[in-house]
């Protein structure tokens, strides 16, 4: 469906704007599908485009621009209608959610599914749909708890997500600024990305086109670069000028500086072959995140490139189970300044369900636990493949060596005793975040 009453009436987009309709009445109904044929019709338009031109179209920043405008008024309509979500998870814990509520309830749900997916909050999106399946079942007064936790999550993506960015357009291919000066390089990372969804532009000629893109490529100058002929030694038939080569080397250099002073939050993924401390020390102050040797084929390079964009699109999710309501209640605001999307869980019972719904980054188990331990939950986690790399981290009252060496053996990452300030959890929450996602890339 589309935007009505608070969307795009009568209209849709043509030529990247908005004809013979906008905003009305302040309102969220799926109740057309003008939006999605615009999107359709746009998408359509570029296609062919971009068969003969790899160039983004212009109209996808008027595009976004669009998304943006209506998001500033279907942003408080959709929190608005997670709180119909929430109040029928508490309407049934005390067993009186009416058969009409919870009918009401799963429209919502689907309403919300529908109007996530159009501006790509596809977490947001998955946690509408699996509310609306439960919503469309006859439901126990114990699922309210689990769906409860998941209103909250989706609550909680929505309220995060105050702009839309422009990964998150549909059809919009990511940006990846390549500072190379290596044609043979270039050239086989090309096909690849095109095949991946990445769009490649090589500098300098971005920046004179003052595009923005989404994350840096830098392909290190060779070592020979840096080393200058010996006296009185000339140059090989057909090698390439010393000083030349010192030159581009020291050009390329210049580039990625200025578009990190342009744009310094960017990720940076760098591929070579030389290992001089000097060397990665000037990368890691421009704020390289990844270093690939240059033996490293296209699809690798590509491939990690894809895991930079992911990581610096969103925030990270933690997902902390804990049979202690208070202590549930007071983790979400110890982390808050970090921008985490903190999920909690009390029912250790509905552990896989959530898990799997949430797929959180990083979990936070206790040990003591009614029914299921942590330690237990931990290793049914490493049990199964898909979760194995998860990082584990035990917070508990425990402060034994037994407990601790207990947790480690089941397949902990890192273990805290209780009480313990926010910044300490948040720094050793990073710390393993970083440390894995080096480790995946």
């Amino acid at each position: 469906g589309g935007l009505a009453n608070g969307g795009l009436v009568n209209g849709g987009l043509a030529n990247g704007g908005l004809v013979n309709g906008g905003l009305a009445n302040g309102g969220l109904a799926i109740a057309s599908n003008s939006l999605q044929e615009s999107h359709s019709l746009f998408l359509n338009s570029q296609a062919s485009s971009q068969q003969a031109s790899l160039k983004p179209p212009d109209s996808q920043q008027q595009y976004l621009t669009f998304l943006n405008e209506t998001w500033t008024t279907t942003q408080p309509k959709c929190l608005a209608q997670t709180e119909v979500l929430l109040q029928a998870a508490t309407d049934l814990q005390v067993d009186c959610l009416t058969r009409s509520q919870q009918v009401q309830a799963q429209q919502v749900a689907h309403k919300l599914a529908g109007t996530l997916g159009i501006f790509g909050l596809t977490q947001a999106m998955h946690l509408s749909r699996q509310l609306e399946h439960w919503l469309g079942e006859a439901l126990p007064p114990r699922q309210a708890e689990l769906m409860q936790t998941l209103a909250i999550a989706l609550q909680q993506d929505i309220e995060n997500h105050q702009t839309i960015q422009t990964a998150q357009i549909p059809g919009r291919s990511p940006l990846l600024l390549l500072v190379s000066g290596d044609a043979e390089f270039n050239q086989s990372l090309v096909s690849v990305a095109s095949d991946r969804g990445i769009y490649i532009k090589i500098a300098p000629v971005a920046l004179a086109e003052n595009q923005s893109p989404d994350v840096i490529l830098f392909r290190l100058p060779s070592s020979s670069s840096n080393k200058p002929n010996k006296p009185n030694e000339p140059n090989k038939p057909n090698e390439p000028n010393k000083p030349n080569e010192l030159n581009v080397a020291a050009d390329l250099w210049k580039t990625l500086q200025a578009f990190v002073s342009r744009y310094p939050a960017l990720p940076i993924l760098v591929v070579g072959d030389r290992t001089e401390l000097s060397d990665r020390l000037k990368i890691v102050r421009l704020g390289g995140k990844i270093f690939l040797e240059s033996s490293a084929i296209p699809d690798q390079v590509i491939s990690a490139a894809i895991r930079l964009l992911r990581g610096s699109n969103s925030p990270a999710r933690i997902m902390i189970v804990d049979d202690d309501p208070n202590w549930l209640r007071m983790l979400p605001t110890l982390l808050k300044p970090w921008g985490f999307k903190v999920t909690t869980l009390a029912d250790p019972q509905q552990f896989l369900t959530v898990l799997q719904a949430v797929t959180p980054d990083l979990l936070v188990l206790d040990v003591n636990m009614p029914q299921v331990n942590g330690f237990e939950l931990c290793q049914i986690l490493r049990s199964d493949p898909d979760w194995q790399r998860l990082p584990v981290l035990f917070l508990s009252v425990l402060t034994d060596t037994t407990s601790q060496n207990q947790a480690f053996t089941a397949g902990a990452d890192d273990y805290l005793c209780k009480p313990i300030m926010g910044v300490e959890l948040a720094n050793r929450i990073l710390r393993r975040l970083q440390r894995v996602r080096a480790w995946a890339s």
